[in-house]
């Protein structure tokens, strides 16, 4: 089970996802890339949100 800011994180992150695809889309001009560079994003998350449970880095 997610801790509170874990939750908030993915909130966060969800809610903006449209617009983090479109952005990315708009840099590189390809959807599959694209998608892969919001999940490295969302993978490389600030280091003001803390480190989900069980997670390293």
């Amino acid at each position: 089970m997610p801790d509170a800011s874990e939750q908030e994180y993915v909130e966060y992150l969800g809610a903006r996802l449209p617009m983090l695809h479109r952005l990315a889309y708009s840099l590189c001009g390809n959807s599959d890339q694209a998608d892969d560079l919001v999940q490295e994003a969302a993978a490389r998350r600030p280091s003001s949100w803390p480190t989900p449970s069980g997670a390293a880095g």
